[in-house]
């Protein structure tokens, strides 16, 4: 789902009426939601590469028993 310009309009304006407090706080939340989907992505990815290495590890291991 694409951002559009109309978007970007919508909440600059809704942004530029907002107090200073809450933009902070809109702001933290933001930076809290991008750093927790940062995070799961990571966690993702680590899971990922270790599952990658104990295909081979198991590969290796039956070349061996073949052997």
């Amino acid at each position: 789902m694409a951002i559009t310009k109309k978007d970007l309009a919508a909440d600059m304006i809704i942004f530029s009426k907002m107090t200073l407090k809450q933009k902070e706080n809109y702001l933290q939340k933001e930076y809290k939601m991008v750093f927790a989907n940062s995070r799961k992505l990571s966690s993702s990815v680590k899971k990922a590469s270790e599952a990658h290495r104990n295909a081979l590890r198991v590969m290796v291991v039956r070349q061996l028993m073949e052997d």
